[in-house]
C-alpha cells in the first residue's frame, strides 16, 4: 500500500498531467436483511460479496420468506389465551410456571432445528 507521501506524489504527477485528482466516496450499497424465520434485521446491511457470503452463512436472505419458519409458539395458542379463573380464585400462570413452559417450548423449538439441521446435513453428504 502507498505511503501518505507516495500518494501525495502520484496525485502531484496526475494533477500536472491535467488529470482531476478528487478524492471519490461512494458508500456500499445496503438493503434490509432477513433472518431465516422471516423477521427482519433492525438495520439496513451491506450488500458488497464479502458480506453477502458471511450473511448467507448464518441463513440470512434479501427476500422474506415466503412462508416463515415457525417453531413451535412460546406461549398458549389463541384458542388457549383466554385465562379461566380456577377454583382457587387465583388467574393464570404463575412466573415460575410461565418460565417453565416457556423453556420447555424452547427447548422443542431448539429440538426442531437441531433436526432440520441433520435433514440438510444428511442431505449434502449423500
Amino acid at each position: 500500500m502507498a505511503t501518505g507521501p507516495q500518494v501525495r506524489e502520484a496525485r502531484a504527477f496526475l494533477k500536472g498531467n491535467g488529470y482531476s485528482v478528487e478524492l471519490i466516496f461512494e458508500p456500499s450499497a445496503r438493503a434490509q436483511w432477513y433472518r431465516a424465520d422471516g423477521t427482519p434485521l433492525p438495520d439496513l446491511l451491506p450488500v458488497a460479496p464479502y458480506y453477502m457470503e458471511s450473511f448467507r452463512k448464518k441463513g440470512w436472505t434479501l427476500q422474506p420468506p415466503a412462508k416463515p419458519a415457525t417453531a413451535e409458539p412460546l406461549g398458549p395458542a389463541p384458542a388457549e389465551a383466554a385465562v379461566q379463573p380456577q377454583a382457587t380464585g387465583k388467574v393464570g400462570l404463575t412466573q415460575e410456571e410461565r418460565t417453565a413452559k416457556l423453556r420447555e417450548n424452547l427447548a422443542k423449538a431448539r429440538a426442531a432445528k437441531r433436526a432440520a439441521r441433520a435433514q440438510v446435513q444428511e442431505g449434502t453428504n449423500v
